[in-house]
């Protein structure tokens, strides 16, 4: 296996291609309520191994830029200064403003999810013991022991799911709920939880943090945080048309409710699971979605899901790679491999150079010499 900046390009390349495709099914709220649950966990799972897995493998084959793009590579790349070991190129700061921002937006995440669980703690009032909570929380359980707290706090907006290692229900202590009202809330949220909608939103959110940089991650979030409102909408009604009716009933009722008051700043609510969208547009979408029903596109799905697959095996047996040999020429390098050798470095990877009319030029860092079988090493 080796490890370059070929490898790190493809990963980076190969993750936002599935973004895109992604997005572009969500387009379609068909797509999104029957198949765009299962292309989002396909998506997370191939996503997360391309990630931890940026090598090239021995049945690789390299395509090569044309020459005018090899050209622009060439400059970014190229070293224009260095500190001590420290080799500074365009690509490289591009690669520090990239760290940095996706350190920010990390940070940014967990800040949000620890400000909200401090205001939960501080200001939540644990409601499991009394009724009709406790009644309705047993009822939706059945013989599973939930772990969930189901906690009433003080802001106004829509009740909401939030944690995963320490989950609750929180519900609005503002929000004057009937006991059919709570009983479809607290089943909603409970679907949540027993899903795992809070790892899958979290997991969303990193990958936002990785590739802050592009927009299409905002728009994913968006479409994904939708995605699990119909989703858990569709357990819930089970095709039953009375009991679909009864629930948009409830949802209307709450709508009103929430839009009767102005929304409290919560510090962190972004981090939780909510149902805000149960207002404007998405609601009227999701009522359309329950009405209509949930059907099963089997071929719909092995179709895109072929697509997906097929754009992460293609990134494995394929390289895109820099051209050099146009250049390498009009310097008068008939043979690069004579001019180039590579430098061990203390982790392990090597640099290689080329040498050129007495200076020295850096070419690439790599994992494995496989590729420059050829290339001398020696020490610089």
């Amino acid at each position: 296996m080796n490890y370059s900046f070929s490898t790190v390009l493809m990963t980076i390349l190969t993750s936002n291609l599935l973004i895109a495709v992604l997005v572009l099914c969500f387009r379609n709220r068909k797509i999104m309520l029957s198949l765009g649950y299962k292309l989002l966990i396909l998506f997370l799972t191939l996503t997360a191994i391309r990630f931890l897995i940026p090598f090239e493998f021995p049945f690789s084959r390299n395509v090569y830029f044309s020459e005018w793009t090899s050209a622009i590579v060439a400059h970014l790349r190229h070293v224009f200064a260095s500190v001590g070991v420290i080799q500074i190129s365009v690509t490289s700061l591009f690669g520090v403003v990239w760290l940095g921002g996706t350190i920010y937006f990390i940070y940014r995440f967990y800040k949000r999810k620890e400000n909200y669980r401090r205001y939960v703690v501080r200001y939540g009032t644990n409601r499991n013991r009394q009724e009709p909570y406790r009644s309705i929380m047993e009822e939706i359980g059945g013989k599973k022991k939930s772990s969930l707290w189901v906690v009433t706090a003080p802001f106004f907006g829509a009740p909401m799911q939030y944690g995963t290692l320490r989950p609750y229900i929180v519900l609005p202590s503002t929000l004057e709920l009937s006991e059919e009202e709570l009983y479809f809330v607290l089943r909603h949220e409970t679907a949540h939880f027993y899903h795992h909608d809070a790892f899958i939103k979290d997991a969303i959110s990193i990958i936002r943090a990785i590739y802050w940089w592009n927009p299409l991650c905002a728009i994913l979030e968006k479409k994904s945080d939708v995605l699990l409102e119909m989703r858990v909408d569709d357990k819930l009604v089970c095709g039953d048309a009375a009991t679909r009716e009864t629930y948009c009933n409830v949802l209307n009722r709450i709508s009103e409710k929430i839009q009767v008051e102005d929304e409290t700043p919560v510090p962190g609510v972004g981090a939780a699971i909510s149902m805000a969208s149960i207002r404007g547009d998405d609601l009227k979408y999701r009522q359309e979605m329950m009405r209509q029903g949930k059907k099963r596109k089997g071929f719909s799905f092995y179709m895109l899901a072929a697509v997906v697959i097929a754009v992460y095996i293609f990134s494995y047996c394929f390289t895109f790679e820099a051209f050099y040999t146009g250049e390498l020429e009009e310097m008068g390098i008939d043979s690069p491999e004579d001019n180039m050798y590579a430098v061990p470095l203390e982790d392990g990877t090597y640099d290689i150079y080329m040498y050129y009319e007495d200076k020295d030029f850096w070419i690439d860092n790599v994992s494995s010499l496989e590729q420059y079988n050829c290339v001398p090493v020696r020490n610089k």
